[in-house]
């Protein structure tokens, strides 16, 4: 379906560009958890800090991320009850 595959191209853009445009204490813990699958505690050693760090910044670095692509038009509804399989304890 084209038009299935340009609303799935846009959105994938979107989501590139909000995630990019996340300051980087965020954008590596987004990047490390939720697109890697990292574990929290390989996060946390990776970036040599406590995994109730990673935990915090994960959580805001998604709010923001939220916001941001609610603001650009690029949020999908589904996308604020999603929930990340890679890193949650």
């Amino acid at each position: 379906d084209p038009l299935g595959d340009l609303t799935r191209s846009e959105l994938i853009d979107s989501v590139r560009q909000a995630v990019q445009s996340l300051p980087l204490h965020y954008r590596e813990v987004i990047v490390l958890c939720d697109l890697e699958e990292t574990t929290y505690e390989l996060a946390a050693e990776s970036l040599d800090c406590s995994v109730g760090t990673i935990r915090s910044r994960l959580h805001r670095g998604r709010a923001l991320l939220l916001r941001k692509l609610k603001a650009s038009g690029g949020a999908d509804p589904r996308l604020s009850s999603a929930r990340p399989e890679g890193c949650w304890a």
